[in-house]
């Protein structure tokens, strides 16, 4: 097989499989975004609200209440 050379190919993928495997991708990364808040906000520290993920690990680093 050889290279791709087509511009309109390289951006233009008509195909079930890489549609279903991106959606899948996106899927499975909005999931285990909302799981992880919901497991910081329900077993870590429930009065705070956490906006990111960067928010959560600079609030651990700050107010470490062990």
């Amino acid at each position: 097989m050889g290279d791709l050379k087509s511009k309109k190919l390289i951006y233009e993928t008509r195909s079930w499989r890489v549609a279903l495997l991106l959606g899948l991708a996106i899927w499975t990364s909005a999931r285990l975004y909302y799981f992880m808040f919901y497991v910081i906000e329900k077993y870590v520290d429930s009065e705070f609200r956490f906006s990111s993920i960067y928010s959560f690990v600079k609030h651990m680093l700050t107010n470490n209440k062990s």
